[in-house]
């Protein structure tokens, strides 16, 4: 079998900086290799038609309706390639687009983020299947495409990033560092789900921070600045060194449907290094039971998990358990044999019909 995984990124010099590129493409396509199968990585804009000829299977990360994407999927159906959408995030219900980031933030207007949400629910309509990352969003896809074929294979973490990193001691750190980590410039929003808490929290205790990644506004006035930590941008294969700084990682957002259908991404990339975290529910997270992950669904529970992760024997326990717990239930590996379960057996059952029909024929 194999298998070619395309992104429609706009990084497309280096597409592995973009976050649901590196879980969807690369870590699924590393599963894949090490299983022994022949899995590449591209994105839409490098994609040369001449070369689908050689692929199984072809799976499109986000993707939205263009010309480009129409000839890539009549070729695949002229080769018989089984096409199939990858998807992480909710964005594929013209009837949501007021809950997104962007149009809470008023960063892109409500019509044009409806009119985004609309082309990615065109494109759907022309794949064989659906690949996605929650049962949130298959619960969603099902529910506007009862006929379309949906499976989940959630986003797991690289072997090859983890062993990268098996330098670093699952110690606890000095001094009550909060982590907050994004890769969106629009979630002041969000933040606000914990702003008080963690307010309050820092306010307790000068040895106690806020280490920022990425681009976070903060309304003046709203934490304490002498213990807040702005981070550098950070490469994928460095940020384990600055999560296991982390006392633990804070995750707030506002309650909507796009959010709830969130991948549990930073919870696991935190937990790899036993790194507890406080999170906003989604429905992935509430799936996962395991010491160090605390579920806040405002300000004050958000308080209550800060001062419980306080403890340091308790904090201790959950390191340990976190680290044993991501490495058991949630690597890349594991969605990979979802992958090769879901298409080896469709493309056996494609040849023997195909057999069956020349014998016919015959």
């Amino acid at each position: 079998m194999n298998v070619l995984f395309v992104s429609d990124t706009r990084f497309v010099q280096a597409p592995y900086r973009d976050g649901s590129t590196r879980y969807r493409c690369y870590h699924m396509a590393e599963g894949l290799q090490n299983a022994g199968y022949v899995a590449d990585v591209t994105t839409l804009a490098a994609l040369n038609l001449v070369n689908l000829s050689r692929y199984d299977v072809i799976s499109v990360h986000h993707p939205i309706a263009s010309r480009k994407l129409l000839n890539v999927l009549e070729r695949a159906q002229k080769l018989s390639i089984r096409t199939v959408a990858d998807l992480d995030a909710l964005e594929f219900d013209p009837a949501l687009a007021a809950e997104s980031p962007k149009s809470r933030a008023k960063s892109t207007s409500l019509a044009s983020v409806r009119a985004s949400f609309m082309r990615q629910s065109l494109a759907l309509q022309h794949f064989d299947e659906v690949c996605v990352a929650t049962e949130e969003l298959a619960r969603a896809r099902r529910a506007i495409a009862p006929s379309q074929p949906v499976f989940v294979a959630p986003n797991g973490l690289s072997n090859y990033w983890l062993n990268s990193h098996d330098q670093i001691e699952i110690k606890q750190p000095k001094h009550i560092r909060l982590g907050f980590f994004t890769e969106r410039s629009n979630m002041s929003i969000e933040f606000a789900q914990a702003a008080k808490a963690i307010d309050t929290f820092l306010k307790t205790s000068v040895d106690r921070e806020l280490y920022i990644q990425g681009p976070l506004i903060i309304p003046a006035k709203q934490l304490p600045e002498n213990q807040l930590v702005r981070g550098t941008w950070k490469d994928f294969m460095d940020m384990p060194d600055t999560l296991a700084q982390c006392w633990c990682t804070v995750s707030p957002h506002q309650p909507s449907n796009i959010n709830y259908a969130q991948p549990h991404t930073k919870f696991i990339e935190a937990a790899a290094f036993g790194v507890p975290t406080i999170s906003s529910p989604t429905a992935q997270l509430l799936e996962h039971d395991v010491p160090g992950l605390y579920i806040a669904e405002n300000n004050e529970q958000f308080l209550q998990g800060l001062k419980i992760l306080s403890d340091k024997k308790y904090h201790q326990q959950c390191q340990t358990a976190l680290y044993e717990y991501v490495r058991d239930c949630c690597l890349a590996t594991h969605s990979a044999d979802i992958l090769i379960r879901q298409w080896s057996a469709k493309l056996e059952k494609a040849e023997n019909e195909t057999l069956t029909r020349l014998s016919a024929a015959g």
